[in-house]
């Protein structure tokens, strides 16, 4: 046998030393074997049941054949639905669409980060930011740009989902009609008897009212808001769409949730 092998590390352990040549006999296997110690006595061919010899008989479960594997369910992620059958209008280009584009994205992060601050300090944490992360705005525009995300947060219908209790860039995943539903919501307020989300969208162009809301997008939404159902059963979920660019929150109606809500497979 090998020198390095496991076998020719154990062998001085037993009887005879790692010199002992003896007792190997053929074999059709492993080329040699060796017994070391005595067999133990010849076991019965006869058939006996387990409860001639006093034995407990198996449970069902251990004699009873296994069904086929079950199907995994088909992932969904809702990020993914429909992108390419709602994608963004191109823009003029120009220094006026960059700079709106950048406004747009500014509102993102305050409407993002301003629900951590006391809402007498938001204005004052909101200006400084501004100050520092946008400088080529003018200060007018930076408090045309609070002013807006303050009218999203304080909106009276939806202002809980950006208070002290709600959550933020929540991941969830759950079973939906067959399928793996995956994602994150960018807004999260769990109640006794409701559930509330917000889906942040950043179109250059965004929608003016429901009817102008993407199919795609209502898709993405009631697929978060049958995920969130499951995970939360017995509580009613209502969602709406805050586009940042500007700003503009919509709200889906339960109908329409309904409506688009993910098939089974």
């Amino acid at each position: 046998m090998p020198a390095d092998s496991w076998y020719a590390r154990l062998q001085p352990l037993f009887e005879g030393g790692e010199d002992e040549e003896d007792g190997w006999a053929p074999d059709p296997i492993w080329d040699g074997a060796r017994d070391i110690g005595m067999a133990g006595p010849p076991v019965s061919q006869g058939y006996q049941p387990a409860t001639s010899l006093g034995l407990p008989l198996l449970p069902p479960v251990l004699t009873t054949p296994i069904g086929p594997e079950p199907r995994p369910p088909r992932p969904l992620a809702p990020s993914a639905l429909g992108d390419d059958e709602a994608p963004d209008p191109p823009t003029q280009p120009g220094p006026g669409a960059l700079m709106a584009a950048r406004r747009g994205t500014l509102i993102h992060r305050l409407i993002e980060r301003m629900p951590a601050v006391p809402r007498d300090e938001r204005e004052d944490a909101a200006l400084g930011w501004l100050a520092r992360q946008a400088a080529d705005f003018a200060p007018d525009q930076h408090e045309d740009m609070v002013r807006a995300a303050c009218a999203v947060l304080d909106h009276p219908d939806w202002q809980g989902v950006f208070g002290p209790q709600s959550l933020a860039e929540v991941p969830l995943a759950a079973v939906v009609e067959g399928r793996v539903v995956s994602g994150k919501i960018d807004r999260l307020l769990i109640e006794d008897e409701r559930v509330l989300i917000v889906d942040f969208k950043t179109a250059r162009r965004p929608p003016a009212r429901l009817e102008e809301v993407p199919v795609a997008t209502l898709r993405q939404m009631a697929a978060y808001a049958a995920a969130l159902g499951a995970i939360h059963p017995g509580r009613r979920v209502e969602a709406a769409l805050l586009y940042t660019h500007a700003p503009h929150l919509i709200a889906v109606p339960p109908g329409v949730l309904a409506l688009h809500r993910p098939q089974p497979v």
